[in-house]
């Protein structure tokens, strides 16, 4: 039994080992990429924070039209 914990420790101890060992390989290896898709995902997140920032204005907009038609008439 005792083997057993043994074993098994050992291999999570090098599964553990050996994904950390491939994450810091991927990470050096396409460092360059990396960054270029950070940026990529950057300049996504700004086009979406500006179109979502002109559809709340349009829709202020619209509530505001809406509000003075209706003290307007």
């Amino acid at each position: 039994m005792e083997n057993n914990r043994d074993q098994m420790d050992e291999k999570n101890n090098e599964t553990i080992t050996s994904t950390q060992e491939n994450a810091q390989e991927r990470s050096q290896s396409t460092e360059r990429l990396n960054i270029e898709d950070i940026n990529r995902r950057n300049a996504e997140e700004r086009r979406q924070e500006k179109k979502s920032s002109y559809i709340v204005a349009g829709i202020v907009v619209v509530i505001l039209i809406v509000i003075a038609l209706y003290f307007f008439s």
